[in-house]
């Protein structure tokens, strides 16, 4: 993949959507029909089934910099940290844009020691203390 990326980034095109500093992360879930130890039950997503999500980051040049399927999990933060800091491509993101299901108060704390900046897209505030 780091390529992939490599000839991306040189393309003039990608370069006007950005610098590569700035990528988002989500994940997509899958029902798993056949029974296989790499599916995790979770009722919220699957019913009684079990399935896989597949997490994706991709930075602002709409190029794909990494990606990883794991067992269906009830939350995204705890995958997203390894999809940044696992992606070995000449883009090296500081900011990562997510939904509020990667969102973690120990994620903001990791990131702000990592140097990164954590952006979930918060949908309901109600509950936040500042």
């Amino acid at each position: 993949m780091p390529f992939f990326v490599s000839a991306r980034n040189q393309i003039p095109l990608a370069k006007k959507w950005g610098g590569g500093d700035i990528a988002s992360a989500d994940g997509m879930r899958f029902v798993v029909p056949v029974r296989t130890v790499h599916a995790a039950p979770n009722p919220k997503y699957f019913k009684s089934g079990r399935g896989v999500t597949w997490y994706n980051l991709i930075s602002n040049q709409r190029t794909g910099l990494n990606a990883v399927t794991v067992p269906g999990t009830l939350r995204d933060s705890l995958i997203l940290l390894d999809v940044v800091l696992e992606q070995h491509t000449e883009l090296q993101p500081t900011r990562i844009m997510t939904d509020a299901g990667a969102y973690n108060d120990i994620v903001f704390g990791l990131f702000r020691l990592l140097g990164l900046r954590f952006s979930p897209r918060l949908a309901d505030m109600g509950g936040a203390r500042f």
